[in-house]
């Protein structure tokens, strides 16, 4: 795509992945998406075994617009954007690389225009660790469903069940890492309130799963139990 590109667009799907919708400006950075416009490529990559899963199950669309946001601007002009969707995007960013994408998604939206965000639930999350912490010290060994092995301690149940290798993408090979983007950041909604706030927007909202007046919600949505929030420009 050429720098000086630009579409005339009112709706953008940021990082879209393989939920992209008709009408949008879809947009996506990741190697499933490049192979999206190159399948002669996937397709020997898949043959050969050596694209992950994902890659195997991942169906795509060819007309996602390729972008690094940590790298270009949105391809629209300032103020022309009515609709901005992005989903289990930030939480893949540090927390000023997602305050930047925020700013810019302030500057291409128009007075008015809402950005809706879906993002894991720091709230939600607590709670699970707060649960799988009281099992460790009550020695709850049934509470951790997926480590029946007797000679397993339960220190190491717990340890597995609080799902770390999410923050390192340590069990992860080359070739996932490639595929797959470790999370860096949480948030709750005090603190992306807080961050929408840093990036110009006045009045911050919280949502739920498939709550909205955004066109095509029912189809963009489908992680329900994420942290729903609209941000208005």
């Amino acid at each position: 795509m050429s720098p000086k590109q630009s579409f005339d667009v009112s709706k953008i799907n940021i990082g879209c992945g393989s939920v992209a919708a008709d009408g949008w400006l879809n947009i996506d950075k990741s190697p499933n998406a490049w192979l999206a416009k190159h399948r002669t490529i996937r397709s020997l990559l898949i043959a050969l075994k050596v694209a992950p899963k994902s890659t195997q199950e991942a169906q795509y669309r060819s007309d996602i617009e390729l972008l690094d946001i940590h790298k270009k601007p949105l391809p629209v002009a300032d103020g022309s954007v009515e609709w901005i969707y992005t989903s289990h995007l930030i939480g893949s960013m540090n927390r000023a690389q997602a305050l930047k994408l925020m700013k810019e998604c302030s500057r291409v939206l128009r007075p008015g225009g809402r950005l809706r965000i879906v993002t894991p639930d720091l709230e939600k999350v607590a709670q699970d660790w707060l649960n799988k912490i009281q099992a460790y010290f009550q020695q709850d060994r049934a509470y951790f469903t997926d480590c029946t092995d007797q000679n397993v301690a339960i220190g190491d149940c717990f340890v597995e069940s609080m799902n770390l290798k999410l923050f390192t993408g340590t069990s992860m090979n080359k070739i996932q890492k490639a595929f797959h983007y470790p999370v860096q950041y949480i948030y709750d909604f005090d603190s992306l309130e807080l961050l929408l706030h840093q990036a110009g927007f006045g009045r911050v909202e919280k949502s739920d799963y498939r709550q909205s007046a955004m066109p095509d919600v029912e189809q963009l949505d489908v992680r329900p139990g994420s942290l729903y929030v609209e941000a208005i420009k």
